[in-house]
């Protein structure tokens, strides 16, 4: 009944290509005729709107035929024939207003519309299982260490990642595990400014990029020292017993990396 695309950016470069207006054009496939595509980006890919058009789909984009502005008390949406103020999403990130915006328009598209209170609650409620994840974990000292835990691992959410970052009090340590067919400026340089120690671990995958090459890297590319632990556990194991109350861990990276993780962390959070 309704499409929606959050964003495009360039990834599984293999399978899709290196060209946002290429990945855009396959991506908008799932568009159909007469139908409403709700675009939460503000300026897609001329591709993507060329196969939209090609389609015949019904294309509101957010900046132009809805909107998503915030104001003192939270955020406004607003179209043609309604507006109401909302609270800002509990997810982490500006971008996440206008995600909530395209889902609202395409509910009202389709007649699905809750009423503006049932949204505050859902907006409020929401949330994602390793996308900005902040977890309270118990270190071997039995203190509580926080850790953020994201799937980040291309340009939009490593950037998404940093920008979502909150200052904190004691120190930041990053753990990251990637694939060894991802472009790791993309993923880590956005990171460096707010990160103050690094250790790179080894997804379980046949494409993972080996932590001691990952160290490599990370000293040949960016002159950061970093140290390798073979495997994800592994690394947040060690790394919870350096921490304490203050300091932060942030686990990021690969599908992978981050699930290998996440049952130990979770069966020490409080």
């Amino acid at each position: 009944d309704a499409a929606i695309i959050s964003s495009i950016s360039i990834d599984h470069v293999a399978w899709l290509g290196s060209d946002v207006n290429v990945i855009g054009a396959e991506k908008v496939g799932i568009a159909r005729k007469g139908r409403p595509l709700v675009l939460a980006m503000p300026t897609p890919p001329e591709g993507l709107l060329g196969v939209a058009k090609s389609i015949g789909a019904d294309v509101l984009r957010v900046g132009d035929e809805f909107t998503a502005d915030l104001i003192e008390s939270g955020w406004r949406y607003e179209r043609a024939n309604q507006k109401f103020d909302l609270p800002l999403p509990a997810l982490s990130g500006d971008f996440q207003r206008r995600h909530a915006a395209a889902v609202i328009t395409a509910l009202y598209e389709v007649g699905a519309l809750p009423d503006r209170a049932k949204i505050a609650v859902g907006l409020q409620q929401v949330r994602i299982t390793a996308r900005q994840q902040l977890l309270s974990v118990r270190n071997s000292q039995n203190q509580l260490v926080d850790v953020l835990v994201d799937v980040a691992h291309n340009a939009d959410s490593a950037n998404a990642l940093a920008n979502g970052l909150r200052v904190i009090n004691g120190k930041r340590t990053a753990v990251v595990g990637i694939l060894a067919d991802k472009a790791l400026s993309d993923i880590i340089q956005p990171l460096l400014p707010k990160v103050d120690a690094w250790f790179c671990c080894t997804p379980d995958n046949s494409r993972a990029l080996a932590a001691d090459d990952l160290v490599e890297q990370m000293m040949l590319e960016f002159g950061v020292e970093a140290l390798a632990i073979d495997s994800p556990e592994q690394a947040v194991t060690s790394v919870l017993a350096q921490q304490g109350p203050g300091d932060e861990i942030c686990l990021f990276g690969s599908f992978y990396t981050v699930a290998a993780a996440l049952p130990y962390l979770q069966s020490r959070s409080s």
